[in-house]
C-alpha cells in the first residue's frame, strides 16, 4: 500500500501579520501535522474579567506561629471562619473554651489530614496567639465555593454593620443579593435575617432589653423633666408590655404657645416586635413674622409703632388668622388687584366647574370603602379617610380650600350625592 502523507498548516491571523516563521511537525499514523504556533483562540471569543471578591482578604486569615489576636478568642475565632471559607475546607472543634481552642480539619478522621492549628489567650494582655499551627492539607487540593457550613448570621452581621448603620431598614433579600455579588457566597434567607437583627442590637441595643429599661427610663425622664407624664401599661397576668404613653412636660407647655390645629399622625415600627408609633405634632406661631414685625417698628420709628399698636394682629396678618383660609395662605391676590383688574374686567366670576371637572378624572381609578356611618377609605396612595358629614379628609385639602379634595369627590360621586352640597357657599355663584 502506497504510504501519503498530509500536510496541515494551522495559523492565525495575527501571526501572519507578525510573519511568524516557527514551526513544528507532528506525525501520527499515515497523516503529519505542520503548524506554525500553539495560539489559544478561545479567550477572544469568551473574554470575561475575573472578579475579586471582598473575601479574598481572608485567605491570609491564618498565617504563622505566634500570630496575635487583640480581640481575644472570639477574634480568633472569626478569622479561622473567615479562613476557612476562602480556602475551601471544613473543620471541628478539638478544644473551644474561653481561652483555648484547638481545631483539625474535618477530613482528619477520613483521610488523614494533618492541619491542625491551637491558640490560647495570655494573661499578659488578654490576647489570642496561635501557639501550633500545621497550615498544609495532605489529603489534596482545596477548592472554595460559595456554600460552607460555617456560614452563619453571625458571620452575616460582621458583614453588614456598616450598611446597616447608614440604613437600619434594610431587608434580607438585599443583604443575600449583597453577599452574592460582593463575597461570592450564597446564604440562607434566615441568616440574612438574623444577621440583620443581630447587627441592629450591636449598633443600636437589645431591643428585648429595651422593655426591660421602660421603669428606669420612667424615672428618669420624671427626675430630669419635672412635670411629665409617662403612663406604662401592661398585661397584669403576664407581665407583658401594652403601651406606653409619654409626654415631656416641655412639650405641654409649648403647646400652650402653637397655632390651635393638632396633626395625628401613626407609623408602623418596623423591629423585631412590630408595633405602632402614635404622635401629635403643633406648629407654633409665626416666629418669623415677630422678627419681621420687630424690623418694621424699628425702621418705620414711632409713627409705625403707633399705628399698629391700635390694629389686632389677627385682623390683618396671616400669622395670626385664625379662621378657614379656603385655599389661600397670603394675601397677594388683593394686593395685586388693582394691577390685574385693567386685563380682566370683562371675564366672568370663576366657578369650581373646571377645577372639580378636573378632580372627577383624577378619582376615576380609586376604589372606595365603607368604614362607618358617613365615614369612608379611599384607595388611593397613600389610602385616605373622608368624612363627608364633617365634611374633612386626611389629607387635610377639603378643610383647607373649602371645597372637596379629590378623595372626596371620589366618595361623594359614588355614592350618588349632589356634589354642589359640598361646596362652600362662598364658591357659588349665588354668594355675589
Amino acid at each position: 500500500m502506497e504510504s501519503k502523507h498530509h500536510r496541515f498548516i494551522l495559523k492565525s491571523e495575527e501571526d501572519e501579520d507578525n510573519g511568524y516563521a516557527g514551526e513544528e511537525n507532528y506525525s501520527v499514523g499515515d497523516v503529519r501535522v505542520h503548524r506554525d504556533n500553539e495560539t489559544d483562540l478561545l479567550p477572544k471569543f469568551c473574554s470575561h474579567e475575573k472578579q475579586v471578591f471582598l473575601s479574598a482578604g481572608w485567605a491570609c486569615g491564618i498565617r504563622h506561629v505566634g500570630q496575635c489576636f487583640e480581640g481575644g478568642v472570639k477574634d480568633f475565632r472569626n478569622t479561622l471562619r473567615k479562613y476557612s471559607i476562602e480556602i475551601g475546607f471544613l473543620y471541628k472543634f478539638i478544644k473551644n473554651t474561653i481561652k483555648k481552642v484547638n481545631a483539625r480539619c474535618k477530613m482528619h478522621e477520613v483521610n488523614g489530614c494533618m492541619w491542625h492549628v491551637h491558640a490560647r489567650i495570655k494573661k499578659a494582655n488578654d490576647y489570642s496567639y496561635i501557639t501550633r499551627l500545621n497550615n498544609i492539607h495532605s489529603y489534596g487540593a482545596t477548592i472554595r465555593t460559595s456554600k460552607n457550613t460555617r456560614i452563619s448570621y453571625e458571620l452575616v452581621s460582621t458583614l453588614i454593620q456598616d450598611k446597616i448603620h447608614d440604613r437600619p431598614l434594610t431587608r434580607p433579600a438585599d443583604v443575600v443579593f449583597d453577599l452574592k455579588k460582593d463575597y461570592g457566597l450564597d446564604i440562607m434567607y434566615h441568616h440574612a435575617w438574623w444577621g440583620i437583627d443581630r447587627a441592629n442590637n450591636d449598633i443600636f441595643g437589645d431591643q428585648s432589653l429595651s422593655f426591660d429599661m421602660l421603669h428606669w427610663y420612667k424615672e428618669q425622664v420624671m427626675k430630669t423633666n419635672p412635670g411629665s407624664f409617662v403612663e406604662i401599661d401592661y398585661d397584669t397576668n403576664s407581665r407583658r408590655f401594652k403601651r406606653v404613653f409619654v409626654a415631656f412636660s416641655a412639650c405641654i407647655h409649648g403647646f400652650n404657645h402653637c397655632r390651635p390645629m393638632l396633626f395625628l399622625n401613626g407609623t408602623f415600627l418596623k423591629a423585631r416586635y412590630k408595633g405602632n408609633l402614635l404622635a401629635t405634632t403643633a406648629k407654633y406661631e409665626n416666629q418669623e413674622f415677630e422678627f419681621r414685625l420687630k424690623e418694621l417698628k424699628k425702621e418705620g420709628g414711632a409713627k409705625v409703632i403707633k399705628f399698629l399698636s391700635k390694629l389686632p394682629n389677627e385682623n390683618w396678618t396671616n400669622a395670626h388668622f385664625m379662621g378657614q383660609r379656603y385655599g389661600e395662605m397670603w394675601s397677594n391676590a388683593a394686593e395685586s388687584f388693582n394691577s390685574q383688574i385693567r386685563n380682566a374686567r370683562h371675564l366672568p366670576i370663576t366657578n369650581m366647574d373646571v377645577r372639580l371637572g378636573n378632580v372627577l378624572k383624577e378619582e376615576r381609578s380609586w376604589v372606595v370603602s365603607v368604614l362607618g356611618d358617613d365615614i369612608f377609605e379611599v384607595h388611593s396612595h397613600p389610602l385616605v379617610s373622608v368624612d363627608i358629614r364633617r365634611r374633612t379628609c386626611s389629607c387635610c385639602q377639603w378643610q383647607c380650600n373649602g371645597f372637596p379634595c379629590a378623595h372626596a369627590v371620589a366618595v361623594i360621586h359614588k355614592y350618588g350625592r349632589n356634589l354642589n352640597e359640598y361646596v362652600e357657599m362662598y364658591f357659588h355663584v349665588d354668594s355675589f
